[in-house]
């Protein structure tokens, strides 16, 4: 009797056992799988802000390259079936995006981007001011790492990788979304990240149709923002046209 009482008790204890076990993965399975689910919603909805047509002025401060100043960018999404053409240098791409950079000493950068092909204008600095603004005629785009960081003007697409690129991690651990509301832009959706081991922080910002009306990334000692001031969903023909008469075969703005 007692050892049928002593082989019961170890069965009851290994049944709740079992059921704690169970209970406890499941907590701690569900709300990584909610913020991954919460996370991918969300860069679904930038994904279709960045794809869509929009003139936006977005007031930036050390931004990758650029420092404070603005950056108004274009974009006009392709059309759906269109095939994706390939140029010379084995480039691929479809974009018809453009932007101008104005920083707060005069600096200016144009960078228009027509599927494989690009022009550029710039005012070279000297040593007392800047040149006059110089434009070139449509070249093929360049596989590289200078042609690469150019395109970091193209403020959407910029912060959609960086936010792709943030500490792995911070799908299951450190990501939150957030409302805010905006009086110009609407009610906007947030997300922050953090890492999991680190101190560097982003939060970015989209309005109802994906597009960044806010992105600042800070470290230890450091701080990057964009703002976006000012935005139209109907690019022109003008926002493609260089600001002035084009002059060289190629320009590859430095920054």
């Amino acid at each position: 009797m007692m050892s049928r009482l002593i082989a019961l008790a170890m069965s009851l204890v290994v049944v709740i056992a079992v059921s704690v076990t169970l209970v406890v993965t499941g907590v701690s399975a569900s709300t990584p799988s909610k913020k991954m689910s919460e996370t991918a919603q969300f860069v679904r909805l930038m994904k279709r802000g960045v794809s869509s047509a929009y003139v936006a002025t977005y007031e930036v401060s050390n931004f990758d390259i650029f420092s404070a100043g603005s950056i108004t960018v274009a974009n006009i999404p392709p059309r759906p079936g269109t095939k994706v053409p390939t140029n010379v240098n084995d480039y691929s791409s479809n974009l018809e995006s453009s932007y101008v950079y104005r920083d707060k000493d005069g600096r200016i950068v144009q960078w228009i981007q027509d599927e494989t092909s690009i022009s550029a204008c710039v005012n070279e600095p000297t040593s007392s001011g800047y040149h006059d603004l110089l434009c070139s005629r449509p070249f093929q785009y360049i596989p590289s790492n200078g042609f690469g960081e150019e395109g970091v003007g193209f403020v959407p697409e910029s912060v959609l990788q960086s936010f792709e690129k943030f500490n792995p991690t911070f799908l299951a651990k450190s990501s939150s979304i957030f409302f805010e509301p905006s009086r110009q832009f609407g009610k906007l959706q947030c997300i922050r990240q953090k890492q999991v081991k680190g101190s560097e922080r982003e939060t970015t910002c989209l309005n109802r149709n994906g597009l960044v009306v806010s992105w600042m990334s800070q470290n230890v000692g450091a701080a990057s923002r964009v703002l976006l001031t000012n935005l139209s969903l109907h690019p022109a023909k003008k926002d493609f046209v260089t600001m002035k008469r084009p002059t060289k075969a190629m320009i590859l703005p430095s920054f």
